[in-house]
């Protein structure tokens, strides 16, 4: 997309640059295995809350089952 000049280059390097900050922030390059409560305190956020809350509900997809797809036991 930003070859084809939908997406502007400096977009992309501020998206990519928030999630690399919380990264370093939260030590990922380090271990890239943290304690939970940290990933929580980084994420928990009143602002970011109420954003992700108004994506998920933007991109709920409902599927109706009418016996289309068949589940087997493994």
């Amino acid at each position: 997309a930003v070859k084809k000049g939908e997406v502007d280059e400096e977009l992309l390097d501020r998206a990519v640059r928030k999630v690399l900050t919380v990264k370093f922030k939260l030590g990922l390059f380090e271990n890239p295995h943290p304690a939970e409560d940290m990933v929580a305190e980084a994420y928990n956020r009143e602002e970011k809350n109420s954003h992700s809350l108004k994506a998920a509900r933007e991109s709920i997809v409902l599927v109706k089952n009418d016996g289309c797809c068949h589940l087997r036991k493994i």
